[in-house]
């Protein structure tokens, strides 16, 4: 569709993608578990499984990628990441609950013509909601800026503007908070 024929699956890429919404999701569930009076919260578990991710639309790449043209080679070094992430636990000695993490996700040109990245986006959205994240899609594009999905319509901000601008127009808005703060 957008003549990019020299695309090559990257493993490596998936894994660091996998890694990353398998800690944001942790750390949400981790920070919804306080509540009043110091007490966990049995709601939620401590951890969330690779299944809780692959289940819900993210490839599972562990050993599931033999036999395709993968890119393994990274072009520039990385770090070795641990394999999970381990957050420390929730202060017992604090008896004030610890407010949700606050989570935003900046979409901008995901028109109709990329539904995948709109649906990753939209599931994203549900599945941080889900283990206690207070979170929004910030979905920036001239002509379909709304949510695709109802489930998530009270979690979108559509911005119907093009990305460079919409972009300019709330780095100014934030500018403007910060002044009439005084910092």
């Amino acid at each position: 569709m957008f003549d990019d024929l020299d695309w090559v699956y990257n493993l490596n890429q998936e894994r660091r993608w996998q890694k990353w919404c398998n800690a944001l999701l942790k750390l949400c569930k981790l920070r919804s578990r306080v509540c009043v009076n110091g007490s966990l919260n049995s709601d939620s578990a401590s951890t969330v499984s690779d299944a809780d991710i692959s289940e819900n639309g993210w490839e599972d790449v562990s050993e599931a990628s033999a036999g395709q043209k993968i890119d393994q080679s990274p072009s520039v070094p990385t770090k070795k990441l641990p394999a999970t992430a381990t957050f420390p636990p929730p202060s017992q000695s604090s008896n004030l609950p610890q407010s949700p993490l606050r989570v935003a996700i900046l979409e901008i040109g995901c028109g109709y013509n990329v539904p995948t990245c709109r649906m990753i986006s939209e599931r994203l959205v549900c599945e941080l909601s889900k283990v206690g994240g207070d979170v929004t899609l910030v979905r920036i594009n001239p002509s379909h800026p709304e949510p695709d999905d109802h489930v998530v319509e009270d979690f979108v901000i559509s911005i119907m503007e093009k990305g460079l601008v919409a972009l300019k127009m709330i780095q100014m808005e934030y500018d403007g908070l910060h002044e009439d703060m005084g910092i």
